[in-house]
């Protein structure tokens, strides 16, 4: 490939002109583009990367002068510096235009050769300095653009690996939790059992008492007496039926606890899905029975395989957020009493499961909802979410084959729906 030279701009309408500029400037081994007159000469100069123009003042038409003024008006060419080649005397040259239509230098005809060439050298070696600078501000803006996409790259990856740590660290305090709470479940399961027993002997010994107490008062009592005994045995069938009723409570809260933590993450199962998240409304309604209304549209019952414990950290977090959305909009005028509702829906579509979390609270705006699944974003305050629960449902889900997504309007409600393969699909 040949070497690209150096360009300079030789404005003359005389072309003997030309020829005499081409012996003078050989030496230079520079290329010489010839114009003819100054329209010409705009003509190529927005053309070609000048270092140099020449330009013959005293042209028919459009002088040098004139095309000297338009060539540094226009932003490409306003950086080159021009020599006017002139026959007029060093007075007449500042008699008119000269310098003040953009010069840098004159000479007169006729032409010292070796002061053009030392001329024309100087502008080189300026312009070949000029590049040098350029290309040397070019490197280093590619460099300095470089490091901003590798500290930005390196943010980034930091930004992930404190999302992760702060993922596995989440789910560390809740596998603990987990453990916590099966533990407490099965404590709990011991003294249930023996309250319950309790139960059972105190009504048979109630109803033996009872027995025995109208027995003594004979065949012969009276009414009266007998209506007494009646009225203090009464509330005592009541305590032991309250009793009863509170213990099938407990009984129900520890099948819960026990369901919803007990079961090893680390293990496949196959479940009934809608038993997790029965187990989970089970638990929500402990706390928000008063204020939230928990129901089930179950269609389908399908059984699938799956990690159950995830899972149901999945149904708790969904259920939760809801519960919290609908007691945002709690009346002020009527606190404390039912202000919404939840539905949990599951339907069998082929070989997917397809569940909804559907709620009538605030609503999200679209730009919550473009941000719902990203580490750490929250609308709540800091001593009340981290931001990980749903980036971290979506992981779970995701990393069982599934799908998570969210609809949402403002004042009218959010439904969350998770798509879940029946068989075991599982990623790493």
């Amino acid at each position: 490939m040949s070497e690209i030279k150096p360009q300079i701009l030789v404005v003359d309408d005389e072309p003997n002109n030309h020829v005499v500029y081409d012996r003078i400037l050989a030496p230079l081994q520079l290329e010489l583009v010839k114009a003819l007159s100054g329209q010409q000469a705009l003509s190529v100069a927005h053309k070609h990367d000048f270092f140099l123009i020449l330009m013959d003042a005293n042209m028919p038409g459009m002088d040098g002068f004139e095309t000297a003024s338009l060539i540094l008006e226009h932003p490409k060419t306003s950086h080159i510096p021009i020599i006017f080649i002139t026959a007029f005397t060093k007075d007449e040259i500042f008699e008119f235009k000269g310098y003040a239509s953009g010069a840098v230098d004159y000479m007169t005809k006729p032409i010292n050769d070796e002061v053009l060439r030392q001329k024309v050298g100087v502008f080189h070696q300026l312009h070949c300095e000029r590049t040098q600078l350029k290309q040397a501000l070019e490197k280093i803006e590619r460099q300095k653009e470089a490091l901003t996409r590798k500290t930005q790259d390196l943010e980034q990856r930091n930004r992930e690996i404190m999302a992760t740590q702060k993922k596995l660290l989440l789910s560390e305090k809740l596998a603990q939790l987990g453990n916590l709470m099966a533990g407490v479940a099965h404590e709990l399961n011991n003294p249930v059992n023996l309250v319950n027993l309790c139960i059972k002997n105190l009504e048979v010994d109630l109803a033996k008492c009872r027995k025995f107490i109208f027995a003594l008062a004979g065949e012969d009592a009276e009414e009266a007496i007998l209506e007494q005994f009646r009225r203090k045995f009464d509330p005592l069938t009541k305590h032991i039926a309250l009793i009863e009723d509170g213990s099938e409570q407990i009984k129900t809260i520890v099948k819960d606890l026990k369901f919803s933590s007990s079961m090893n993450d680390s293990e496949l199962s196959a479940v009934y899905i809608t038993d997790n998240i029965n187990s989970t409304l089970n638990l929500v309604r402990t706390k928000y029975k008063q204020q939230v209304e928990l129901i089930t549209d179950f269609k389908s019952t399908p059984e699938i395989t799956c990690y159950p414990a995830k899972l149901n950290q999945v149904f708790m977090n969904l259920v939760v957020n809801a519960c919290d959305a609908l007691l945002s909009k709690e009346d002020k005028d009527n606190p404390g009493e039912i202000i919404g509702q939840i539905i949990a829906g599951c339907e069998l579509k082929g070989d997917i499961v397809e569940i909804t979390i559907k709620d009538n609270g605030c609503g999200m705006t679209e730009e919550t909802k473009n941000h719902l699944f990203e580490p750490f974003y929250t609308t709540k305050s800091i001593d009340e979410g981290t931001g990980l629960g749903l980036s971290i449902s979506y992981d779970i889900v995701h990393k069982h084959g599934g799908e998570l997504t969210v609809e949402s309007e403002l004042g009218v409600g959010t439904v969350f729906t998770l798509t879940l393969p029946v068989g075991s699909i599982v990623r790493d």
